[in-house]
């Protein structure tokens, strides 16, 4: 028999501890509390339903955020990333824009130094060609052989090699009043007088060993000497007239001269304006060296410059 007890609200069921259910034979005697206010229950119900709900929801926003954080750190990860990579392509592309810089800057100013040489080179050839006849005195064709035969010696081209020009006229004295000139205006920087620069084969004395003297003496090392002058070339009135035709070769060898890189100026007399009759008188002095004379001549005349008796001085 069920005895109901009510005790602040309350309501205990007790079993009377004399009389126990066969069905309830290996129950405890505990006491079931009960709660006696409905509404109580109801609220305590929902309230618990809403913190579970809450604890629901707080599990599956953090399950939620897991992944949302892993790709926003990614993300982070791969914007961090991205800016370094774009500072190293940055300062890479700067890097390659300075020195594209400098190197045309470089460029520029080797252009425009090579320029300016380039000008100062011509300028100065310009001024060397028109100064050789400042008053036009000379023919077209007199200035062509005389720039061509100056031109390895003013423009410093053809070290290696010397440079001759033989000067005809019918009176020796025109061609040398030429030659002397163009002595003078070649040897404009050097110490020497035009005078000790000439040498008068008609009046030299001494012979071949002699005159070889001479010409090493102005031609030595470290002379500022650019050009000599020879005249008289077909005088025979020397007993060695021949051995010194044979040192005119030697110095006049264009490819392996005995001093290189000069101007040797010859006068001799012709009637006509060509080497032609120059040639003849040689062979006529020397019937057995025609192949000598020959090329004796080819050495002297490659730059032959015919002047009349009337021709004015140049300088």
């Amino acid at each position: 028999m069920l005895e109901k007890v009510q005790d602040d609200g309350k309501v205990r069921k007790k079993v009377p501890s004399g009389k126990k259910s066969p069905s309830n034979a290996n129950l405890s005697s505990e006491t079931s509390v009960v709660s006696a206010d409905p509404e109580s229950d109801e609220r305590d119900g929902d309230e618990s339903c809403e913190e579970q709900h809450q604890e629901e929801n707080v599990d599956n926003l953090k399950e939620t955020d897991e992944p949302n954080m892993t790709l926003n750190s990614g993300a982070t990860k791969k914007g961090v990333s991205t800016k370094k990579q774009s500072e190293q392509n940055s300062a890479g592309n700067n890097s390659a824009l300075i020195i594209g810089v400098l190197i045309s800057l470089a460029v520029a100013i080797g252009l425009f130094c090579a320029s300016e040489s380039y000008s100062d080179s011509d300028s100065h050839k310009e001024d060397w060609r028109s100064n050789i006849d400042p008053n036009n005195r000379l023919l077209h064709e007199q200035k062509y052989t005389i720039t061509a035969s100056l031109k390895s010696i003013m423009d410093q081209t053809h070290r290696e090699g010397v440079s001759t020009l033989l000067v005809l006229s019918p009176k020796e004295k025109s061609a040398a009043r030429i030659a002397q000139c163009l002595l003078k205006f070649v040897n404009r920087k050097s110490r020497a007088t035009t005078a000790s620069t000439e040498i008068d084969l008609k009046s030299h004395r001494g012979g071949k060993l002699r005159l070889d003297q001479d010409l090493q003496l102005l031609f030595k090392s470290g002379s500022d000497i650019q050009a000599v002058l020879l005249r008289h070339i077909d005088d025979n009135s020397s007993s060695d007239a021949f051995e010194r035709a044979r040192l005119l070769f030697a110095y006049c060898d264009g490819e392996n001269p005995v001093v290189p890189h000069r101007l040797i100026i010859m006068t001799a007399t012709s009637e006509t304006p060509h080497e032609s009759e120059l040639r003849e008188r040689f062979k006529e002095y020397w019937p057995i060296e025609h192949d000598f004379v020959d090329a004796l001549m080819s050495r002297i005349s490659g730059h032959t410059l015919f002047v009349d008796e009337e021709q004015s001085s140049i300088c």
